[in-house]
């Protein structure tokens, strides 16, 4: 039996007049009607006699209207506790993809040290985006925050934010027998005539975009090598069989898989307009979630005290 039956009833006894009743129920009054005899069919008992345009309440129908009322007097009792329930849940953030970037890690301890008084210090869960784009996580409601290299202005979907966090600067790994090998820096106008190895696979999903990009702007398309990885090692493997290509990676990502890096690499500072990922936090516009609403504030905030720096 639907609930909403309960409420055309209770409402049509009031007024006992099916047009108005209609008008403030926003449907049609052929629907309206439809739906009553629907009701009496089902129980099996008229609550209503109609006499041309007069109607008014059987001997039934004012017999059940009390309990009517209850039910619906229920129904809202019901939500009520439903949100009262889910306002004194345990806070909870739930963050995933480039969650092991320095900036995102400062970010995050600097906001469970704002919100401790209030959501003590575990309620931040770090969940795994393997094979998957973050931003997918996020679109599917299945997580709160995303971290990605993202630029806010390049959205295109208005279901899903983003706050800019920091950007990641590159370096460029090369073989000890490169050219390039005993500079401590290079310019990306220098790549030009060089081959970039271009990695795909679901962690480094939107890297390449912001390479290319940044090639672009410097008046030249980059000659690419793909390669597909999936899981760190292929990286560490990859950089032992460089040969004469060039690998461009995040700072941060070079000094956190540098031991693991064959002795016949070297990383070179990497310079020029653009050369580094906007790193950015994005999450679902329509998350109710009252920890990610303080943590937006939070980002928001930090962004702008850092620009004003």
């Amino acid at each position: 039996m639907d609930i909403s039956a309960f409420n055309e009833f209770v409402e049509l006894a009031k007024r006992l007049n099916i047009t108005e009743t209609a008008r403030m129920l926003n449907m049609s009054q052929p629907t309206l009607s439809k739906h009553i005899i629907s009701f009496e069919k089902e129980l099996r008992l008229s609550l209503f006699e109609r006499t041309g345009s007069a109607m008014r309440l059987t001997e039934a129908g004012n017999a059940l209207l009390p309990f009517a009322y209850k039910i619906l007097d229920a129904q809202s009792m019901f939500y009520e506790e439903a949100r009262r329930i889910k306002s004194e849940a345990p806070a909870h953030l739930s963050v995933t993809g480039l969650t092991d970037e320095t900036v995102v890690m400062a970010l995050l301890g600097r906001f469970i040290t704002s919100a401790e008084s209030e959501y003590g210090t575990g309620f931040i869960q770090v969940r795994s985006c393997h094979h998957k784009r973050p931003i997918d996580f996020v679109k599917a409601g299945s997580i709160d925050v995303a971290f990605d290299y993202f630029e806010p202005s390049e959205l295109d979907d208005d279901t899903v934010g983003a706050v800019i966090v920091g950007r990641c600067p590159w370096a460029a790994i090369v073989d000890a027998g490169h050219p390039f090998a005993n500079r401590a820096s290079i310019d990306i106008e220098d790549l030009r005539h060089e081959t970039l190895v271009r990695i795909e696979g679901a962690h480094v999903s939107e890297a390449w975009r912001f390479i290319e990009r940044a090639c672009l702007l410097n008046g030249f398309a980059p000659k690419t090598r793909r390669r597909y990885s999936m899981r760190l090692t292929d990286l560490l493997t990859l950089s032992s069989t460089i040969g004469n290509d060039v690998l461009i990676a995040g700072v941060n990502f070079v000094k956190r898989i540098e031991a693991g890096l064959p002795s016949s690499c070297r990383v070179i500072e990497l310079t020029g307009e653009a050369t580094s990922f906007p790193l950015s936090a994005l999450y679902h516009i329509g998350n109710l979630n009252p920890a990610l609403d303080r943590f937006i504030d939070f980002m928001e905030a930090d962004l702008a005290e850092r620009e004003h720096c």
